[in-house]
């Protein structure tokens, strides 16, 4: 969400490769308040989901 990586990060054209593979994705916010937290987790989402794209847990693995 920074300039330095571009709007997300991962970037968006890599987020299309993961999603091209069908590789599995962890996904993390630089969130230093809890406003942004709110503010990105829901444009994370988007793009996950314009993609397919399933994040998963390490917890999960």
């Amino acid at each position: 969400m920074t300039a330095d990586y571009g709007r997300f990060h991962p970037r968006e054209a890599f987020l299309d490769v993961l999603a091209e593979y069908d590789v599995a994705v962890t996904v993390g916010t630089d969130a230093h308040d809890p406003q942004q937290l709110r503010d990105r987790v829901p444009l994370l989402r988007e793009q996950l989901d314009e993609r397919g794209l399933d994040p998963v847990s390490p917890f999960e693995v």
